[in-house]
């Protein structure tokens, strides 16, 4: 079989998503096709057509280690990549002058997805791949990826069937939504995907337009020629929606780099990483004081209009992780008594219909 350099290294470029450890080329109904399975919950599956400038009718079905087959192949000198099957235990990867023997499997057992199933489901949407990359972008950073709290090791997508979507992230003590617009959507329909599949996702989506099918309790996502097949946790963030309080106590407008950089200097000075508590107290004459709730020496001060009195004790890290994601000029920052600080861009904080929220709770000192 002969292929294309440049096809064949991008192919491997998007199989290597799903960090795998060998990648199957085998043939079906008339063309071959490329399979790659990763690890994490469920497994994660990567899977396309591969153009082939030559075919054999019988050509056999074999799977190789990854990394060292996408070395081989990106060390070719030519534009043209031939693979020549021994039918035993290898195979030789040629091109111009050199050959390079790797060793394989035939007839492996592939872990094939379903395209069939995909074709006929009837829960499907699609997004603009931009616009869902951002969205995971955004709020990926709050998952709690280490976390072993069931659900809350991933990320939850929400989608109306007026394409409404909302894309959340919790780790049970801080919550980010991003509130986007699926191009289309066949029903309403909830998933929490596992961490290693959210970014999988997230890189897939930054290229195309993505198409997103439930099957069963797995979610398939489309891009052009590639599939790929995640599982899905059986639980989902109930009531989500309901952490955002309709009224605050204190409301203010602050420069997103201005809240940034005080909280950032004032974190600068902690000598224990492992506790981020920093206290936030408003005078309610538009001076707020950022200080280490272990040092309140430590200390920043930042001035804005129309404040409130509060005190507010949240994670550093939270805050900062959150404002770095958001790429808004100017935030709104609103204070629940002691039990939540929610920041979004300014213009946004409709607690019924917010485009970026992030809930954090608050913590004792």
């Amino acid at each position: 079989m002969k292929f294309k350099k440049n096809e064949l290294i991008a192919a491997l470029k998007t199989s290597a998503l799903v960090k795998p450890e060998s990648v199957t080329i085998y043939p079906r109904n008339g063309e071959l096709r490329i399979n790659a399975q990763g690890r994490g919950f469920g497994g994660v599956v990567a899977q396309s057509t591969l153009k082939s400038e030559e075919m054999a009718v019988d050509e056999a079905s074999f799977q190789v280690a990854f990394d060292r087959f996408r070395a081989i192949v990106d060390a070719m000198p030519g534009d043209t990549v031939t693979i020549a099957l021994d039918g035993k235990s290898s195979a030789h990867v040629a091109s111009g002058r050199t050959r390079l023997r790797i060793a394989a499997v035939y007839d492996p057992a592939i872990d094939e997805i379903d395209t069939n199933s995909v074709s006929n489901a009837e829960t499907t949407c699609s997004f603009d791949g931009s616009v869902l990359s951002g969205a995971i972008g955004l709020v990926s950073h709050a998952m709690a990826e280490n976390d072993m709290r069931y659900f809350l090791n991933g990320m939850h997508v929400h989608v109306r069937k007026d394409g409404g979507t909302d894309v959340v992230a919790t780790d049970g003590h801080r919550m980010v939504i991003n509130r986007i617009k699926a191009k289309t959507a066949s029903a309403e329909f909830r998933a929490t995907i596992a961490p290693s599949a959210v970014h999988l996702l997230k890189s897939m989506s930054g290229e195309g337009d993505v198409e997103l099918t439930i099957v069963g309790k797995v979610l398939i996502a489309k891009r052009g020629d590639w599939f790929c097949r995640m599982a899905l946790y059986d639980e989902y963030a109930k009531g989500y929606d309901r952490i955002i309080p309709k009224t605050c106590s204190s409301t203010f407008d602050v420069s997103r780099l201005e809240l940034a950089s005080s909280f950032r200097r004032v974190m600068v000075a902690n000598e224990d990483r492992k506790h981020q508590s920093v206290l936030a107290n408003g005078d309610g004459s538009g001076n707020i004081v950022i200080a280490l709730a272990s040092d309140a020496t430590s200390k920043d001060e930042i001035t804005v209009p129309q404040c409130s009195a509060f005190e507010y004790a949240v994670n550093g890290d939270y805050v900062t992780d959150f404002l770095a994601a958001c790429q808004d000029d100017t935030v709104q920052v609103s204070i629940e008594g002691h039990n939540r600080m929610i920041i979004a861009p300014k213009g946004a904080v409709d607690h019924d219909s917010s485009a970026y929220v992030s809930v954090i709770m608050g913590m004792r000192v």
